[in-house]
Parts: C-alpha cells; sequence; structure tokens
C-alpha cells in the first residue's frame, strides 16, 4: 500500500519548483498557505527558512531576507539554514563570510546535492577573489570532471558569433552598442554610486547599462549605453561547449533586448533563443 503524501511536503515541491522558475511571488504566496503547519515542523524549519530567504533576493528584498534569516527557528548547523545565510551573504557581497558559512556546509553536507551546492558557490567565490586555479578545483569536486574554459579571444569569437547569427535589427544595436567582456562583477560595479547590491548578483550572466532606446535621455548624457558580459560566471554554469556556446548566445541576446527597452518579461516574450 502506498504512503499517501504529505501534504507539507508537497507544497514545498511546488515551492522549489517556483524558486527554480524564478517565480519568487507565487513562492512566497505557497509558504504563506502553509505557515501555521509549518511552525509545527522545526525538521522544516530550516528549509522553509532558506526558500523565503530566495524569494526575498528574488523580489530585491534585503531587509526581509534578512528578517527571515533572524527569524527562523532551525538549529544553528542546520544546512538548509547555512545554505540560506550562505546566500544572503553572497547577495551583500560579503565573501568572506560567504566562504566560510560555504566552507562549513561542504564539511558536514548530510547529501550529495549538498555537497555539490556547496562547492560551486565556494567555486563562484574563488572566481570572484581572482583565484581561478581553486575555482576550478572545487568544480571538479562538485561535478568530477573540469570545466569549460575558453581563452579571452575564443569566448570574444564566441560572442561575435552568436551577435552573427542575430536578426537583422539586433545585429544592429550589436554594432552600436559596445559589448564589454569581464570574468566577473566586481565591488565597484555592484555597490558604485548607491547601486542595489541585489541588482547585480556576483553571479550576474550579463548586465545592460545606460539608458535604453526608447528612454529620455538616451541621445546623450548620463551613462552611455553599454553591455557587460561575465565570463568565468557562463563558463562555471556550463555542462559543456555546447551548452556554454547556448548560453552567450542566450545572454547577449537578452542583453539586447533591454537596450530596446524591453523588461526581462518583453525580453523572454521576444523568444530569441
Amino acid at each position: 500500500m502506498s504512503t499517501p503524501e504529505d501534504p507539507l511536503e508537497t507544497t514545498l515541491d511546488d515551492a522549489w519548483d517556483a524558486l527554480a522558475e524564478g517565480r519568487s511571488e507565487e513562492l512566497l504566496v505557497l509558504l504563506a498557505a502553509v505557515e501555521g503547519e509549518a511552525a509545527e515542523r522545526v525538521d522544516l524549519a530550516g528549509e522553509i527558512t532558506h526558500l523565503t530567504v530566495e524569494a526575498r533576493l528574488g523580489l530585491f528584498d534585503l531587509a526581509g531576507a534578512k528578517r527571515a534569516l533572524l527569524s527562523s527557528r532551525a538549529p544553528a548547523d542546520d544546512p538548509s539554514l547555512l545554505q540560506a545565510r550562505g546566500e544572503l551573504a553572497l547577495a551583500s557581497w560579503d565573501f568572506d563570510a560567504a566562504r566560510t558559512i560555504f566552507a562549513a556546509l561542504a564539511a558536514s553536507a548530510p547529501t550529495e546535492n549538498a555537497l555539490i551546492s556547496a562547492h560551486e558557490r565556494l567555486a563562484l567565490v574563488a572566481d570572484l577573489a581572482g583565484d581561478q586555479a581553486r575555482a576550478d578545483g572545487h568544480l571538479f569536486t562538485a561535478r568530477g570532471f573540469a570545466p569549460t574554459r575558453l581563452t579571452p579571444a575564443a569566448f570574444e569569437a564566441e560572442v561575435a558569433t552568436a551577435a552573427a547569427e542575430l536578426p537583422p535589427a539586433f545585429r544592429a544595436i550589436f554594432e552600436r552598442v559596445p559589448v564589454i567582456i569581464d570574468p566577473v562583477p566586481d565591488r565597484e560595479l555592484a555597490l558604485g554610486s548607491g547601486r542595489d547590491p541585489l541588482e547585480t548578483p556576483p553571479d550576474l550572466l550579463g548586465l545592460f547599462l545606460g539608458y535604453a532606446d526608447t528612454e529620455a535621455g538616451s541621445e546623450g548624457g548620463g551613462m552611455p549605453a553599454h553591455i557587460r558580459i561575465f565570463q568565468r560566471n557562463l563558463e562555471r554554469m556550463a555542462e559543456d561547449p555546447a551548452h556554454l556556446r547556448e548560453e552567450i548566445a542566450k545572454t547577449l541576446y537578452h542583453e539586447l533586448g533591454h537596450v530596446l527597452g524591453h523588461d526581462e518579461d518583453g525580453v523572454d516574450a521576444l523568444g530569441l533563443r
């Protein structure tokens, strides 16, 4: 006889799906619906805290993410709570804290998935510190194979190849808007000029800065329009060379859509990739 499914755990499964698909508001609704029942389940407190922190960060609510962490009933060594603390440290650009937290998680990870996640985040922290050899070591530990790495010239060639496959209107934008390739975002980019750090997460793949074509001031004044693409972040997420080429193209197309003035939903609706 099969065991009836636990409604709370079914809702949490739905919450993880919402997180994976970037549906942060729906994720919070799901968690609110089981808040009373979840209060009785200390064994799930860390998982719920992790989901809540991720949802708040997805909504650019750093203060809400911090409140969720402070109010958690999970034990201090709960792996999900450690993950939540690490993600909050990364989002706040506190890399020393993130390194310490994810190292602790890697040392005590109760599941293979938790171990993989810890080493992938440690790889990001190492890349942000410019220690590329250490980053690749963490990725090898997490995945069992070396990540795909390109020389700067080869990466630039892949961007040019992706641009050559654009529709004509988008190729015209590519030809007039500078595309800058960096290894990873830096602290000045994330925190300079009073920027909200959540707008530039450390694992960001691409970023459009300046005025979009539809905005007043795009013809002069302010920051000139340009696109930033982050090579090490793209390489870290890629499973193989074909996947890397796909993600380079997707990121380029996405940022060019922002040049045209589309928001995130509008870029997705373009269906360029």
